[in-house]
């Protein structure tokens, strides 16, 4: 699918938008642009095509005015036919377009090349770790989450959490998520990471929850669980 303008893009936009989903979507997604209120599943679609027909030309006739273009961009970029270097350098940008969780959570769980690169990316994380914008922070975190969670990164897992500024509300809930997958996976690990963690009672207590909200944890630990919620 190619688009030679941007007023093309839009008007397709329109075009396939749900009725009742532009409210909605209003309500969840704290964005800082217009939503036209098209499903993930037909963005996804839609990057998927455009990517794969003339991906630079589909680039360059997204705008930042809406919501679904910016997550358009960011999509795009995991579908694309181009090389490590390029890939790398596409989400670096996308991550500073950012200005909402779903524009960092739906983007990432496309970038499944990660996959074959993960200690080369770790650096990319760490930048995004490092940042003092929280939707980056939260690429970083949510990175960590589709594609990090195996024993061998657990250390730079909890060492992550444990220096991050969780203040911003995004980040924090994307530690505490990212937090609640491991306690699934690695149980023990994590179970003792959170008796010596110094991160912030918030961001610790959003964490309990979330394990003990898993129906894949046992009612033995999330007891044990509840019992160490901070006031």
């Amino acid at each position: 699918m190619k688009f030679n303008t941007n007023e093309e893009l839009k008007n397709h936009l329109l075009s396939i938008a749900k009725e009742g989903l532009k409210d909605f979507s209003e309500k969840i997604i704290p964005a800082g642009s217009k939503i036209y209120g098209v499903t993930v599943p037909e963005l996804r679609r839609l990057a998927k095509e455009a990517a794969k027909d003339d991906f630079y030309g589909f680039l360059s006739v997204l705008s930042q005015d809406s919501f679904e273009e910016i997550l358009l961009y960011g999509m795009a970029i995991g579908y694309a036919d181009t090389d490590y270097d390029e890939r790398v350098k596409l989400i670096r940008t996308y991550a500073s377009m950012a200005d909402n969780w779903a524009h960092v959570d739906c983007a990432a769980a496309t970038y499944k090349f990660i996959n074959k690169n993960k200690r080369a990316f770790l650096r990319e994380i760490e930048g995004f770790l490092s940042s003092d914008k929280e939707f980056v922070v939260r690429m970083g975190f949510v990175l960590l989450l589709d594609y990090y969670v195996d024993e061998e990164y657990l250390p730079f897992i909890f060492a992550a959490a444990e220096n991050a500024d969780c203040s911003p509300y995004y980040v924090s809930m994307a530690v505490a998520w990212l937090l609640s997958v491991c306690a699934v996976k690695f149980r023990e690990e994590t179970l003792a990471y959170l008796a010596g963690t110094k991160i912030d009672d918030k961001t610790y207590n959003r964490t309990v929850r979330k394990i003990t909200d898993s129906y894949r944890v046992d009612e033995q630990t999330k007891n044990m669980l509840k019992k160490t919620l901070r006031k």
